[in-house]
């Protein structure tokens, strides 16, 4: 139901972008296990998938040292060890 009146939905945060930095920058890259065509990943210890869905966003690619992860505004993240 439109919040009529509203010239924004009070409820949602003015900067999404930001908001989305912000969650990237508290997942951390764990272990990635390539065997084959099958590839895992552990972001915070949680073990993903291409296609997997993690706090929002989608993971599209599993390389061997990297993961790429899009959100619903079509934004790409990519996640590295640290070093």
């Amino acid at each position: 139901m439109p919040l009529v009146g509203w010239v924004r939905d009070p409820f949602v945060k003015g900067r999404p972008d930001l908001d989305e930095q912000a969650l990237i920058e508290t997942m951390k890259l764990g272990v990635i296990s390539v065997l084959g065509n099958d590839r895992m990943a552990l972001i915070n210890s949680q073990p993903v998938r291409v296609g997997d869905n993690i706090n929002g966003m989608v993971i599209d690619r599993i390389g061997t040292d990297y993961v790429i992860l899009s959100s619903v505004r079509g934004r790409d993240y990519t996640l590295t060890w640290e070093k």
